[in-house]
């Protein structure tokens, strides 16, 4: 009697090989992921001044859903790949606090992009 669900399973398995299931469920993904970072940025915008929703955290997501695999989207990557961003920022600003924008924004991004390549966790997005 398990015979019909276990060949219900492969035939529902098969069908999301297909690209075109793969495209909606990426999709799929992409937006609840972004739903739940604007809930997590409107819960948390009281206690931190620091906002939930960043613009290279949507490029990842579609690299993460789209392309999940890519080198970019693996979660090494990710994680790691924005930390040392953000690492990288924050000591150029720390050091630097009254330099121009553009030097800041020049030196923060070669900054983090080397340390990504160092960790092995290159992720454009991040940069």
């Amino acid at each position: 009697m398990s015979f019909p669900a276990r060949s219900f399973l492969v035939l529902a398995l098969t069908r999301l090989s297909h690209p075109q299931h793969k495209v909606v469920l990426g999709a799929a993904g992409v937006a609840l992921f972004m739903v739940t970072l604007a809930l997590l940025d409107d819960y948390t915008r009281g206690a931190f001044s620091l906002p939930a929703m960043v613009p290279p955290f949507g490029a990842s997501v579609v690299i993460v859903f789209f392309t999940p695999d890519s080198p970019f989207g693996r979660p090494w990557n990710v994680v790691v790949g924005h930390l040392m961003s953000a690492l990288a920022a924050a000591v150029v600003l720390a050091l630097l606090p009254t330099a121009s924008p553009a030097m800041l924004a020049a030196l923060a991004v070669s900054s983090a992009g080397l340390l990504m390549l160092v960790t092995r966790s290159f992720h454009p997005p991040g940069g």
